[in-house]
């Protein structure tokens, strides 16, 4: 497994420049566009795709009775959080346990707002049957619970960005190359050196679309018109 400090120390190498600093803490110089290279180039390939698999967690909270509404951050805690996976709810009573899950199914908000949040239904209370995201990201079960439930579900998380020598990206090992050669178009591009940047931009080209194929959601096919 590449941390930062050892990622850094290769981007160095296959750059040809010299240089044996041992910490990516309070860099300086040329060294110090190197780190900010590496560390640019993890982030960036982060937000390539924010649905990255590596990027997937998952997550599990209790309702409260008549609470329709549940945010990321202060109802369910989360620390991380970036995006939900809408397709991957499901509920249980509590009380009645785990063997009565079901999937909760996901509506579009202006949908669900429409039916959930219109009239008697917004002080309707039941087992929820569908959930929605809000557009600052709140989740909104319908109909409002009328017990405690647990709810689970997966999220993306948000990007992480290196800092400390023994931080380490969590994409498979097998991909780290990628972020070095990345770091390796930016000093080429900086440097005005050509060779650098278009091996950089050759490899790194390559290696993106190994880690498409292998962290990328599968696609499905829809069930058949006729």
């Amino acid at each position: 497994m590449s941390d930062f400090i050892t990622l850094a120390k290769r981007v160095r190498q296959e750059c040809g420049v010299s240089g044996a600093d041992n910490t990516v803490v309070n860099a300086t110089g040329e060294w110090s566009r190197i780190v900010n290279w590496t560390a640019t180039a993890w982030l960036d390939i982060q937000m390539e795709n924010p649905e990255w698999e590596w990027m997937r967690k998952s997550l599990s909270f209790n309702t409260v009775a008549h609470q329709s509404t549940y945010s990321p951050t202060t109802d369910i805690a989360l620390t991380d959080f970036s995006s939900w996976k809408e397709d991957s709810f499901r509920v249980y009573l509590q009380s009645a346990g785990i063997g009565t899950e079901q999937l909760l199914p996901f509506r579009d908000y202006n949908s669900f707002r429409n039916y959930y949040l219109l009239s008697s239904n917004s002080t309707t209370y039941s087992r929820p049957s569908e959930i929605t995201i809000k557009p600052n990201k709140d989740l909104i079960l319908g109909l409002s619970p009328d017990d405690i439930y647990t709810v689970s579900g997966e999220y993306y998380k948000e990007p992480i960005i290196l800092t400390l020598d023994a931080d380490t990206p969590d994409m498979p090992t097998k991909f780290h190359m990628a972020i070095v050669y990345k770091a390796m178009m930016s000093y080429g591009s900086f440097e005005a050196a050509n060779e650098v940047y278009s091996r950089g931009e050759k490899e790194y080209k390559s290696m993106l679309n190994k880690i498409r194929y292998d962290q990328m959601p599968s696609i499905t096919r829809g069930s058949s018109l006729v």
